[in-house]
């Protein structure tokens, strides 16, 4: 409760009116100044407005595909397909053929987007299990929001992870795996066998 000089001490400070027609607060200002006028003021208040937040595209988990084991094998024993290398992860990438046409195992539809697959060495990396199964699955959803922005169709990409996966902050994966998938290095046009 106020007494009676903390209610003088706050009304000669200011009052404080809500007016109803454009909700907004007035200040009448109780200073007992021949220079100023008493006209009610506008006293701004910030209000908390949530904006939408834009969808961001990701591929869905039933749309991520893996590589199947001849592939994989051919890409890594490969050294002509193109490698970008950072401190995080190595990121190879091989084009699909014209006559290449992939299914998935379950439904048996033909793949038309993209395949992904990561690899983590156990003598490299890490021999526990939960450690290389936490890297693959931060790698995997990072690649979910990038693949669809920056990355191109009828493609197989190969991350070779290291042990600075596990630690590094979302964002930057995040950033490191666009950036890498983006990069028009890996996608000159080029010839295989």
């Amino acid at each position: 409760m106020f007494n009676s000089l903390t209610k003088q001490r706050v009304t000669a400070i200011a009052t404080l009116i809500f007016n109803q027609n454009n909700k907004r607060w007035l200040v009448y200002s109780n200073v007992n100044d021949d220079t100023k006028d008493n006209k009610p003021t506008e006293l701004k208040v910030k209000k908390k407005v949530n904006k939408p937040q834009k969808p961001v595209p990701y591929l869905l988990l039933k749309d991520t595909h893996s590589i199947d084991d001849d592939t994989l094998k051919s890409i890594m024993t490969n050294r002509s397909f193109p490698r970008i290398k950072n401190d995080l992860f190595t990121l190879v990438v091989r084009p699909w053929r014209e006559k290449d046409f992939y299914y998935t195992k379950k439904t048996k539809e033909p793949i038309t987007t993209y395949r992904l697959q990561t690899v983590v060495s156990k003598k490299i990396v890490s021999k526990l299990a939960t450690v290389r199964n936490r890297i693959k699955r931060r790698i995997r959803e990072a690649a979910r929001y990038s693949l669809p922005v920056v990355g191109r169709a009828r493609h197989d990409y190969l991350f070779l992870a290291s042990l600075n996966v596990y630690n590094a902050p979302w964002k930057e994966l995040c950033i490191a795996v666009e950036n890498a998938t983006g990069n028009p290095k890996l996608y000159k046009t080029w010839n295989y066998i």
